[in-house]
C-alpha cells in the first residue's frame, strides 16, 4: 500500500504493530489527504460544486469548446500534444541554457 502521504510523525504510530502496519492511522492517512487536496485543488469531484477542477472555474464545456480554436490561435499554442510538449521541452531547453551561460557572471 502507499504510504508516501502518511506525515512523518504518523509513520511511528502507523507502523508500531510487530506483526503489521496500523491499517486504522493508514485510513485515517488517507482521509486527511484527501481532505487536503480537495482543498488545495489538487483532487476534484467532476459532478461536485464546490471540489471542481481549476479549469472548470475558468471555462465550462460548451464555452470551451466554442473557444478553443481561438484560444489556442491567439496563445500561438498547437492543438496537438506532441507538437505542445515539444514545444515546451524546446523553450525549457533555451531557458536553462541562457541561465548556465549567465550564471558565471551571477
Amino acid at each position: 500500500m502507499p504510504i508516501d502521504f502518511i506525515p512523518p510523525n504518523w509513520k511511528t504510530a502507523w507502523n508500531s504493530k510487530v506483526d503489521s502496519p496500523d491499517r486504522t492511522i493508514w485510513e485515517i492517512a488517507v482521509a486527511f489527504a484527501v481532505r487536503d487536496a480537495l482543498r488545495s485543488g489538487d483532487l476534484y469531484l467532476p459532478g461536485s460544486r464546490r471540489h471542481v477542477s481549476f479549469g472548470k472555474l475558468l471555462y465550462d464545456d460548451a464555452r470551451w469548446q466554442k473557444e478553443r480554436a481561438d484560444a489556442y490561435v491567439d496563445l500561438a499554442l498547437p492543438q496537438e500534444s506532441d507538437r505542445a510538449i515539444a514545444q515546451l521541452k524546446g523553450l525549457y531547453h533555451e531557458a536553462a541554457g541562457t541561465a548556465e551561460k549567465g550564471l558565471h557572471q551571477n
